[in-house]
């Protein structure tokens, strides 16, 4: 039996079955965290060499999109701290400059303003989680239904 290049061999349906539970894995830990994702990277690096070549592929993917999803997570995680803390140093700043011992804090707010620097990291923070977001919605659904219609991974389109 030939195979053609889209196509799989036939696989034993527990191993293409666990690796469609990895993909829902994957997908799952958008929402949870990445607590599933964390399982599904644990599952995948497992079975990896118990499989076909065609499987591993679809393994070596999911490995792929679990680590490209954690950096993204990691860069949205230490920028969005970081304008945490410019922002709270700002306001403390802010506020030891407008205290007045007599009167306690004279608020104007004209002399309020926001740091670009604070501004670029939140903006690295947000387009950091959307393109994360963007990523464990769309490569997990792409690699669940090519393991489902029988094609392989990373062959391209069609």
């Amino acid at each position: 039996m030939t195979e053609t290049p889209l196509t799989l061999p036939k696989i034993g349906e527990g191993d293409r079955n666990l690796a469609l539970i990895n993909y829902a894995l994957l997908f799952a830990s958008l929402f949870f965290l990445g607590i599933p994702g964390l399982i599904a990277v644990i599952i995948a690096y497992s079975q990896r060499d118990a499989v076909t070549g065609v499987l591993r592929r679809h393994y070596d993917g999911q490995i792929g999109i679990f680590w490209v999803a954690f950096a993204l997570g990691i860069v949205g995680i230490i920028t969005g701290v970081w304008a945490g803390l410019m922002g709270v140093s700002q306001l403390i700043h802010f506020g030891l400059d407008h205290l007045d011992a007599w009167e306690g804090l004279a608020y104007d707010d004209s002399d309020v303003r926001i740091d670009g620097g604070l501004v670029a990291l939140m903006v690295i923070t947000g387009v950091s989680w959307l393109l994360m977001a963007a990523w464990l919605l769309f490569a997990p659904a792409i690699g669940f239904i090519r393991l489902a219609t029988e094609r392989r991974i990373g062959d391209g389109a069609a």
